[in-house]
């Protein structure tokens, strides 16, 4: 059997992740968005890691198509580190692939650097500090991991009380950090206008969004994941996401990434997802990008990705929202 190159492999996990998530809405239609809150949240308890965007996709897929009991928890390890436990690895388990950019620094001199690169790149990144140049690459990686139902370990209840103990308050959040979720979104910068009426939308000539009152909503969790999806909206910004000078997306896919976005967030602060009746209209737009525009879907995925990792971020630097996150998950792929 030839061996696959990184590329190749890259790619199969890529054309992976479209078609879970073109059978994920030719599976639940209208409500397609419905189940994703449904997931437990995806963490290596040894690294510890908590799997997001694409990866958390991929892992929570598992779970949703089939309904399998055995992808039910939210611990997900390596083979070695299964092995390591002294535990083993179910007869016939399918593993999940998780991908992740590793940050490579490689110092030179600067007439090195100049010699080297008499035209430098547009894509390089680089600083110069005096006489020394460092260059940072971004090296992709990927390893291929086992939900904890999938192993011995799911009987070992000392382990399983070890990760419970450390890890269960930080994949539930209850509707009492609502008040602090909001006051953690005030540090993104935007402003929010609650109105009476006139809908729920983002104006990016000022900077703010439009919602109505929380009152008028079924829930908080309805409220907030509306306000999740137009925060996302305002990642586009230069000094955010910058999704502004990049290729226009076409206004279907702009929303795809704010879904995806407030999907992420959603499912990261354990918040139900509001299903909006008028986003069901683009599905078709959505399904026929899985099979004529990959790269429209991935795209969306990467920037969704993004923007949900920015909008944690600032969530989370208040230090008001779940202190177990930053206390015992300190790491992102």
């Amino acid at each position: 059997m030839v061996k696959k190159t990184k590329h190749q492999i890259k790619k199969d996990m890529i054309n992976k992740t479209i078609s879970n998530f073109k059978s994920l809405l030719e599976k639940e239609k209208g409500n397609w968005s419905k189940c994703w809150s449904e997931s437990p949240m995806a963490l290596n308890p040894i690294t510890p890691t908590i799997y997001k965007g694409g990866n958390w996709f991929n892992c929570f897929f598992n779970t949703m198509l089939d309904n399998q009991e055995e992808f039910n928890s939210p611990y997900y390890l390596t083979f070695k580190q299964i092995t390591k436990l002294k535990h083993k690895v179910v007869k016939g388990s399918k593993s999940t692939p998780i991908q992740f950019y590793e940050v490579v620094r490689k110092t030179m001199s600067l007439t090195e650097f100049k010699k080297k690169y008499k035209e430098i790149p547009s894509y390089l990144r680089y600083k110069i500090d005096g006489d020394i140049v460092t260059i940072i690459f971004f090296n992709w990686k990927y390893y291929n991991v086992f939900n904890v139902n999938q192993t011995t370990i799911k009987d070992d209840k000392v382990l399983m009380d070890k990760f419970n103990s450390k890890y269960v308050k930080a994949t539930n959040i209850n509707n009492n950090s609502f008040e602090d979720i909001i006051e953690g979104c005030k540090n993104i910068g935007v402003k929010v206008i609650d109105n009476n009426s006139g809908g729920c939308f983002y104006r990016p000539s000022t900077d703010t969004i439009n919602m109505i009152r929380k009152e008028q909503f079924n829930s908080n969790e309805d409220y907030l994941s509306v306000l999740f999806h137009e925060l996302a909206h305002s990642t586009m910004l230069e000094n955010r996401c910058n999704r502004v000078n990049k290729k226009k997306l076409d206004y279907a896919n702009e929303e795809l990434v704010a879904e995806l976005t407030s999907v992420f967030l959603s499912q990261f602060f354990k918040v139900s997802f509001y299903i909006r009746s008028d986003h069901t209209k683009y599905i078709k737009s959505w399904l026929k990008s899985c099979d004529n525009d990959k790269k429209a879907i991935e795209q969306a995925f990467k920037l969704a990705e993004k923007s949900s990792n920015y909008l944690v971020n600032a969530i989370l630097e208040t230090g008001k929202v779940n202190g177990n996150f930053q206390e015992n998950l300190k790491k992102v792929a």
